[in-house]
């Protein structure tokens, strides 16, 4: 099994789906467990929000599509979910998807001397981000955040 064919397949087979539901993919996993693959999709809507009603419509119809394409030999299973809130932030996008909310950045370099940084994402360019934190605007370029997380 060429893993990279398998997953461009189940991009193209999901995209259908996903557009339906104005949902998008995460990531996308495959494993092998024994005798079984496990196809791992994790999706969410870039204002964030996937339910599991359609999760479950994702994974049924997907399940269909890949049995009609027979693109797998063997057994599989295939696991749809979304990923959590506590996923960390890595892309603009997953920063937009949040926008307004409280986050914490931990950064690579310092800025303003410090290397974290806690408050209201206040804005996402297309670089950087706003944190209002201390009543302070703090720019901050995406490529020296380290990790991100949005505090609950």
């Amino acid at each position: 099994m060429n893993k990279e064919l398998v997953k461009t397949k189940i991009e193209e087979l999901s995209t259908s789906l996903l557009t339906e539901l104005n949902a998008e993919i995460f990531e996308l996993n495959i494993k092998q467990q024994g005798r079984t693959v496990v196809i791992e999709l994790l999706v969410d809507k870039p204002e964030g929000g996937i339910n599991i009603d359609e999760c479950i419509y994702i994974n049924k119809n997907l399940n269909e599509k890949l049995e009609q394409e027979q693109i797998l030999e063997g057994d599989y299973v295939v696991e749809v979910s979304s990923p959590g809130i506590d996923r960390p932030l890595k892309v603009a996008k997953d920063f937009r998807r949040i926008k307004g909310k409280k986050i914490r950045v931990h950064l690579k370099d310092l800025v303003d001397g410090k290397l974290e940084y806690g408050g209201f994402l206040k804005d996402v360019r297309e670089n950087e981000i706003i944190i209002e934190s201390k009543n302070q605007d703090i720019k901050i370029l995406l490529s020296n955040i380290q990790t991100g997380m949005q505090i609950i």
